[in-house]
């Protein structure tokens, strides 16, 4: 006798779902405690990484653009931001300089420090040694794909915030974010995080 019913389809969207948690506390968090070296908080994680993705071979960004690229990631305030890198940029971290724009009075500019570079650069690679334990023993191929599939999921969140954004100001530019370029393992050096110079009788900052 043939079976005629029609064959169950797999609910995959279920089957994501299964996998917040490990996905977000055991690979997400991890990877996020692995930036921040010890000495960082998450949101000053993020502006070093906004940084490094988008301030250009001078590693240098509008205080604005921080605030606005930041705000699609955390739930923050101006002053939150304002006392991250406020921590960032004074002893014993000294990552980071905030100076005035020079094409805008009114507006701050926030560049790394050379100290800040190498911090970076030392955060990232401890970041790819992470990622690399992950991926230890998968065939090329699937770890190929793995990044294909991540990178077309990350693509439809930007789009739809983006058209979430013109939704809500219909009288606004239609332009929306330059998405964030992700850093590929050639542009990563490979060393360890740089360790805090001690300083007598001080806490270190860690901003909101």
């Amino acid at each position: 006798m043939i079976d005629t019913k029609p064959p169950v389809q797999e609910d995959l969207a279920a089957a994501l779902m299964s996998l917040f948690l490990p996905i977000h506390y055991r690979i997400g968090v991890g990877f996020e405690e692995t930036l921040r070296c010890g000495q960082l908080s998450r949101k000053q994680v993020a502006i070093l990484w906004l940084m490094r993705a988008e301030g250009g071979p001078e590693g240098s960004m509008r205080r604005k653009d921080i605030e606005r690229l930041l705000a699609s990631w955390f739930e923050t305030s101006s002053s939150t931001i304002t006392r991250s890198l406020a921590a960032l940029a004074r002893p014993p971290l000294k990552l980071v300089r905030v100076r005035e724009d020079p094409d805008s009075g009114r507006e701050k500019r926030v560049i790394l420090t050379t100290k800040g570079e190498q911090f970076l650069s030392s955060m990232t690679a401890e970041g790819r040694t992470f990622a690399q334990r992950l991926l230890d023993g998968m065939p090329r191929q699937e770890i190929r794909e793995m990044v294909r599939l991540m990178q077309k999921a990350i693509a439809v969140l930007e789009r739809e915030g983006a058209e979430r954004n013109s939704s809500a100001l219909p009288n606004a530019s239609r332009k929306s974010a330059k998405p964030t370029r992700f850093i590929q393992p050639q542009q990563i050096s490979s060393v360890s995080c740089l360790k805090q110079e001690p300083q007598p009788n001080s806490r270190l900052p860690t901003g909101a």
